[in-house]
């Protein structure tokens, strides 16, 4: 019973290991000389015993395996996590005044400015630069427009660097993305704002020729797409559906194809992996057929163009995760071995966390394997639904009356196989979907349905272009074929460029369409898990027919609706204020039920992004459904919406269901400041302090916001410390919410 699934098994105890080893770490050289003494002997064990033993005592070997299993992927995940170790740029915190560094990524362009990912190769704990240290470590590295203009950086440039880089700060606003942690699955705790006085270039290597190779067969691609895709917007598109570059993709793109449920076909997936497999099989199909015998070396060579795709997309982890499962399945083809489609998914998930513990925690891994797994799982199911007929040939039936016949078999039977599959798809998906993203898009099935095949043929077309341009150059070196060649890629330049602008017009036409999003959704980390329960449980009741099943599957949705009903009425009658942390800005938000008002500078509400990683996920979890936006600038609007009791110059009061907040504007004696619970500091207009001209009552908190200067608010609160003066600087301590009762 346990072996036909052994590498399920074997996974879900290695991914057990990783999340011990993330959410609980305890390192001891000991315990991992111990775990490793353990698997050793257990191999020892598997290898001198007979195969009687094995067999008779299969089921505590198996617990064996498993137990040993999960304790390997604890301490491979320790042993896996940079800060760990002894050497890391962290044990230099204090001492360290230069550091060196070598580019280990392209250059990618920000709003930020350009970043790029670098190793750390060593450290100087001097002013004089001359003791230094071996360290390890990475860091996030942003060069301002200048600086990057007058000294060129690529992959592979090592620079010295002055001074300590800034730690990844902790999400400082209620639900807000945790980019800390984001960035510390990917071993990467600080990052570093550069400009032109604080590096000086040293050397230009390759540290990795593979990965040197790569980006740059990549860079050439991206230049094809560049030189015969003209629209920008298609170029941007092209470079994302082929490449996996998404620098180029506007927010508008991205947003519409989000909220029409194709998001995945701008991610360089598994789909495009399976298109690129299909179009070989195709390609080769006639030759299998006349010469059988040469069947595994058109399977190797079928492996080797697919892998030469993921290295033209740069060995991205979406890609390698598709490729790696395709590879597992030709070396099964090969060897003529039967194999579970379930062990293999398994088995290309224990390979990819065996090269990195922590992708077990990215969202494209988890989406993509949830996917393919409703695939592999549902889509039988689904498809016998419904089995259009082949048409017959009969000998009444005419040529054409038949060959129409076999077209439109051909159409239903492919719009019915998108449609199953984008259905399985969904049913995996959908509840970490609404986990991560909050929304569900209406029309998923129309959107795909138009979507898949348009974007076979972009594909299609842009290997084509890519293909014919590689062939145009290398002639090029040697014949002069530049004339035809340079018409044939202008053509399917064009031709390409007018389909991703079809694509684009008939996805935004199911966007904008009536209801086509579901938006406001919110629920737990633990309701996820009881909906993955519910669907389990639902299948074994469809497959063994017990009611007992049933019940339990209706316990788990009555439970999840119980826990929704929950939340509903608690923000249906919450009342709170919110003083957000933004940098450089203002940001309150004032909630009455499921009704709130944002209150912030203007140029905050015209950057849709700062707001949407700022403050959209704690929208959605306090329910918020009708939202206002108020700039600070207009009072008008503002005195519309929220009481205001009183406008001055220096500042303004405001009165929302029976609290006062002062909003102080410019500087002012403490005792010109008028009762209220809260006050609120934005734009260094900091109280000038008197003992003479205290208030004679005391706020509940005083709130300095994110507009003000750090060094400038810390000195003043050390004043309010000295008069006992309640304060929450939010730059410090993160955003401050209050409660009204």
């Amino acid at each position: 019973m346990l072996l036909p699934y052994a590498f399920i098994r074997l996974f879900i105890a290695f991914a057990v290991g990783i999340v011990a080893g993330t959410y609980a770490p305890a390192f001891h050289t000991e315990s991992t000389l111990l775990v490793f003494s353990a698997i050793l002997a257990y191999l020892c064990l598997h290898l001198l015993t007979s195969n009687t033993f094995k067999r008779k005592n299969a089921f505590a070997l198996a617990v064996m395996a498993t137990v040993l299993t999960a304790l390997f992927g604890y301490v491979y995940t320790l042993h896996r996590t940079a800060k760990f170790a002894p050497t890391h740029l962290l044990a230099y915190k204090d001492s360290l005044q230069y550091y060196e560094v070598e580019l280990t990524s392209e250059l990618k362009k920000t709003t930020r400015g350009d970043k790029a990912e670098a190793t750390i190769l060593r450290v100087c704990t001097d002013t004089t630069g001359q003791q230094w240290h071996y360290a390890t470590g990475k860091v996030m590295l942003y060069f301002e427009q200048l600086a990057r203009d007058t000294i060129p950086i690529d992959y592979g440039t090592r620079l010295i660097i002055k001074g300590f880089p800034t730690d990844i700060p902790s999400p400082m606003n209620p639900d807000e993305f945790d980019y800390h942690n984001y960035m510390s699955n990917l071993q990467i705790y600080h990052y570093h704002f550069l400009q032109l006085r604080d590096y000086a270039l040293i050397d230009r290597s390759t540290p990795n020729w593979v990965q040197y190779w790569s980006i740059t067969s990549r860079k050439y691609c991206d230049k094809v797409f560049k030189t015969y895709i003209k629209d920008q917007e298609s170029y941007g598109l092209a470079a994302a559906l082929v490449l996996g570059i998404k620098e180029n993709l506007t927010d508008e793109i991205k947003n519409t194809y989000s909220n029409s449920g194709i998001m995945h076909i701008l991610a360089v997936s598994g789909m495009h992996v399976t298109l690129l497999f299909a179009i070989i099989g195709f390609a080769f199909k006639p030759l299998e057929k006349k010469y059988p015998k040469w069947t595994p070396f058109i399977s190797l060579f079928s492996l080797v163009l697919l892998w030469f795709y993921a290295f033209i997309t740069g060995l991205s982890a979406s890609v390698l995760r598709a490729v790696v499962m395709f590879t597992l399945l030709l070396i099964a083809k090969l060897i003529d071995r039967k194999y579970n489609i379930y062990n293999v998914l398994a088995m290309a998930a224990f390979v990819m966390c065996l090269l990195d513990p922590y992708i077990l925690f990215d969202v494209g891994f988890q989406l993509s394997y949830l996917a393919v797994l409703g695939i592999v799982f549902f889509h039988p199911f689904i498809s016998r639904l419904y089995v259009p007929n082949y048409p017959t040939k009969a000998v009444w039936v005419s040529k054409w009356a038949y060959r129409w016949g076999q077209v439109r078999y051909y159409f239903i039977n492919n719009a019915w196989t998108i449609l199953a599959v984008s259905v399985a798809a969904q049913i995996t998906t959908s509840p970490i979907g609404l986990l991560y993203f909050h929304q569900f898009p209406n029309y998923f099935l129309v959107a795909n349905l138009i979507a898949i095949p348009l974007s076979t043929v972009v594909m299609y077309l842009n290997l084509l272009l890519l293909l014919l341009s590689g062939i145009a150059d290398f002639i090029g070196i040697f014949i002069n074929f530049g004339g035809f060649f340079n018409y044939l890629l202008e053509w399917i330049g064009w031709l390409t460029e007018k389909m991703i602008i079809f694509l684009n017009y008939l996805v935004s036409f199911i966007e904008k369409a009536p209801f086509s999003i579901t938006t406001g959704i919110h629920i737990t980390a633990w309701e996820t898990w009881a909906i993955y329960a519910m669907i389990i449980v639902f299948i074994l009741f469809f497959y063994q027919k017990k009611l007992y099943y049933f019940g339990i599957a209706t316990l788990l949705l009555l439970g999840i609706c119980v826990s929704q009903v929950i939340e509903f009425s608690d923000q249906y009658h919450q009342q709170q204020i919110l003083f957000y942390q933004t940098p450089r800005a203002t940001a309150v938000e004032f909630t009455d039920g499921n009704k709130a008002y944002f209150m912030g500078h203007e140029d905050l509400l015209l950057n849709a992004q700062k707001i949407r990683f700022h403050t959209y996920n704690t929208q959605y979890q306090r329910g918020i459904q009708d939202l206002h936006y108020l700039p600070v600038e207009d009072s008008l609007q503002i005195a519309k919406t929220l009481v205001v009791a009183t406008e001055a110059a220096k500042y303004r009061l405001f009165c929302f269901r029976g609290k006062k907040l002062v909003h102080i504007r410019q500087k002012m004696w403490l005792n010109e400041i008028p009762k209220a619970d809260f006050w609120l500091i934005s734009g260094n207009a900091f109280p000038k302090i008197s003992k003479k001209y205290l208030p004679q009552t005391k706020p509940s908190m005083i709130i300095i916001d994110g507009s003000n200067s750090l060094r400038t608010a810390q000195r003043f609160t050390q004043k309010m410390d000295s008069l006992q003066f309640p304060h929450h600087i939010t730059a410090v301590k993160g955003a401050y919410l209050s409660e009204i009762r």
